[in-house]
């Protein structure tokens, strides 16, 4: 993607020449849901969004809107982009506390709404990718008590995604979950890299 500085003093954001693409054929995650069948699907979605925000991390930029509206699926291929107008430069997030930053409800981590939570870095991306996960396999998005209780998750209910899981796969996923969802930024996976060793770690293990 083409990037252009915004010039305004103090500003933060990166806006995006968002790419083109046959809208035809691509459709927001809220827009598709019903049609993600398995696990499978789930999982190649997961790896390839965490792709796209590694790549913004390397830039030394946070995504902060990581939501189903904004995540796409191509539905022949499969393929997922992530579309958004902008992506925030993280060290004038990090240093300049005036800033009012994109607030999601449920899609954003806590440390986005209170800064008792600890600073805002890769890892508050990677918190929403956990809150899309847990609402790809549950139908809906998490609480404060599914965050704090994520191991207890049942995923055997005869109308789940992820019934079909062993036990194996079945820890790797709420754990995955447990450690993309936790509140405290420390505990939490620090960076896209770090969380798709686990995601290649549980495809691999899938039937």
């Amino acid at each position: 993607m083409k990037q252009t500085q915004l010039k305004e003093k103090g500003e933060c954001m990166i806006q995006n020449q968002l790419p083109q693409f046959n809208n035809e054929n691509y459709y927001s995650l809220d827009q598709c849901k019903n049609e993600i069948e398995n696990f499978n699907d789930v999982m190649r979605i997961v790896i390839s969004l965490a792709k796209e925000i590694r790549a913004i991390h390397e830039k030394n930029c946070l995504c902060l809107c990581v939501k189903p509206q904004t995540v796409y699926k191509e539905q022949s291929s499969g393929a997922v982009k992530l579309i958004i107008r902008y992506k925030y430069q993280k060290d004038k997030v990090q240093n300049d506390t005036t800033l009012l930053l994109p607030i999601n409800g449920a899609w954003s981590a806590p440390e986005l709404k209170h800064k008792r939570y600890g600073e805002i870095c890769e890892a508050t991306d990677i918190y929403s990718i956990g809150a899309l996960i847990f609402w790809l396999v549950t139908n809906r998005v998490p609480t404060l008590s599914d965050v704090v209780f994520v191991n207890k998750l049942n995923t055997k209910e005869d109308d789940s995604i992820c019934k079909h899981l062993d036990d194996n796969a079945e820890s790797l996923l709420l754990g995955i979950l447990a450690r993309g969802l936790t509140n405290s930024v420390k505990s939490r996976y620090q960076s896209a890299e770090e969380l798709l060793v686990d995601l290649s770690a549980l495809m691999s293990i899938l039937p």
